[in-house]
């Protein structure tokens, strides 16, 4: 019973601290809050290629401290 509460908190808790990530690439993806413009497609490319620069990131060894510095 104990794992399963935990694995259901998981989870909940899978999403938590990507909003500014979510944020950062519907804007640079070209979606305005003001609504009414924008581009699904522009969107998906941009965060095909902030996972493109995450992953490089996190390839050539840059520690997670200064990783959050520099992608936030």
């Amino acid at each position: 019973m104990d794992t399963l509460i935990n694995k259901q908190k998981d989870i909940l808790d899978s999403g938590m601290g990507l909003e500014i990530q979510a944020l950062a690439a519907a804007i640079i993806g070209g979606i305005t809050f003001e609504g009414g413009r924008g581009s699904i497609v522009a969107a998906f490319f941009d965060v095909l290629l902030l996972g493109v620069i995450y992953n490089v990131i996190n390839i050539v060894g840059v520690s997670a401290y200064t990783q959050q510095i520099l992608l936030v």
